[in-house]
């Protein structure tokens, strides 16, 4: 069973969006914390563990839901850690209705499945 924490950052005075974030550790998969405010401005943050990513660089990541796929080009922020914006309601949708997902990262063997999404985003929204 993934465990999921949902915490909300209200807006601020100086005009700041609030945004509502969403954080699990998924078996044998990445750590995924996915924010999004009440715009529709998203940013998912995967981190991978055992990876060995070059701080900085542009790294693909493909996103595969119900089948079809689409790429994303992500910021790693450190060794493991991988950052991108998304606006995509597919992906958004998919994690409410609790479909699989599946994550590759390009250049290593990793694909990751994240499930259990749907009762975490239900309190995510």
């Amino acid at each position: 069973m993934t465990d999921w924490h949902v915490a909300q950052k209200p807006a601020t005075a100086a005009g700041t969006p609030g945004y509502c974030a969403i954080v699990s550790h998924f078996p044998n998969a990445p750590l995924m914390t996915y924010t999004r405010n009440k715009t529709g401005k998203a940013s998912l943050m995967l981190d991978f563990e055992n990876a060995e990513l070059e701080k900085d660089r542009k790294y693909g990541v493909t996103f595969t839901v119900d089948g079809e796929a689409e790429n994303f080009a992500a910021r790693a922020l450190s060794k493991t850690k991988l950052v991108f914006q998304t606006d995509n309601d597919r992906i958004y949708d998919s994690f409410v209705q609790g479909n699989p997902v599946t994550v590759a990262l390009d250049g290593t063997a990793g694909v990751y499945t994240l499930s259990g999404t749907k009762q975490a985003f239900a309190e995510f929204n």
